[in-house]
């Protein structure tokens, strides 16, 4: 797999310059404004705080995803929301629901096939 192979199957990609995308660009900006709001919001909150770095580190993926256009950089895009959503669902079970480790972690891995089912099948 070349990791610096062009990616260029959506519309929005003109070409493989650096600023191809300046659209998708400027909105991951919103992902940094937000990120930089709830971090002090969220002050005494440690989880609202670890949301928040995430929140950030999706935008810099995206930032890079759309700047760069190559497989690394959609990678780490797709990661980065990815160890989000997790990081949420486990919180907000853990916060919400009242759960245990354990039955967060398990609701965690459920998550996996029953998005799957539900997105290929429903």
């Amino acid at each position: 797999m070349d990791w610096f192979a062009p990616i260029d199957m959506y519309c929005e990609r003109t070409h493989h310059g650096i600023i191809s995308e300046p659209i998708n660009l400027a909105t991951n900006m919103g992902f940094l404004i937000a990120a930089v709001v709830m971090w002090y919001r969220a002050q005494t909150i440690k989880a609202c705080r670890i949301l928040s770095i995430m929140l950030a580190s999706i935008g810099i993926a995206s930032a890079l995803h759309h700047s760069f256009a190559q497989t690394w950089a959609a990678l780490i895009d797709v990661l980065s929301i990815a160890v989000f959503v997790f990081t949420y669902l486990f919180l907000a079970n853990r916060k919400y629901l009242g759960l245990s480790v354990k039955h967060s972690i398990t609701i965690m891995i459920l998550f996996l096939p029953i998005n799957f089912i539900a997105s290929n099948y429903l």
